[in-house]
């Protein structure tokens, strides 16, 4: 990623904090509920959070048991994503300290684990050459997660980012896997 791209996701999460509003993806919630089908109710218990940013996803996966590696390029995000982290887990007893890992790191340098997952989340991050990397570290019977926004085409009412650089064309995601 450029510089003056991680500037810029540094510049939106130095404007946060902790208490601003912010909630996990609707995907991740159905997401969990089917694996947990899936799974005859049993938890998965590791995951990773590529592009988590301010960690909302991250921490809504600790609240639920999840040991979590949350990646993300911007060190703005991810000290609001620690402090959001120290604020939950000092309101409530679901979250515990040390079941998020915050790693500081470019995915366009590849991905900075080695271990396996048994979900592995990419919300609201486009690099199709990622998918292929990423799966390769779910366990037998793991699940990836991956929420776009979707070119609009002619559609101008469609809310999200207008920039092609993170839209998706219909079908491209079926074609990278």
């Amino acid at each position: 990623m450029s510089q003056a791209d991680q500037q810029k996701w540094d510049a939106r999460y130095a404007n946060q904090n902790e208490a601003d509003p912010f909630a996990p993806s609707e995907l991740l919630k159905r997401a969990l509920s089917h694996m947990r089908e899936s799974r005859n109710g049993s938890a998965a218990r590791k995951a990773l959070d590529l592009a988590c940013g301010g960690g909302r996803n991250s921490l809504w996966l600790a609240e639920h048991g999840f040991q979590v590696e949350a990646v993300d390029v911007s060190a703005e995000g991810l000290l609001l994503a620690e402090r959001r982290a120290a604020s939950a887990t000092a309101e409530s007893s679901k979250s515990e300290p040390g079941r998020i890992r915050w790693i500081h790191a470019d995915l366009d340098n590849g991905l900075p684990v080695t271990g396996n997952y048994d979900l592995i989340l990419m919300i609201r991050y486009l690099d199709l050459s990622l998918f292929e990397r990423a799966a390769r570290h779910l366990i037998p019977g793991g699940l990836l997660v991956v929420e776009l926004h979707m070119d609009p085409g002619t559609e101008p009412d469609i809310a999200g980012p207008r920039n092609p650089d993170f839209l998706i064309a219909p079908g491209a995601l079926a074609d990278a896997t």
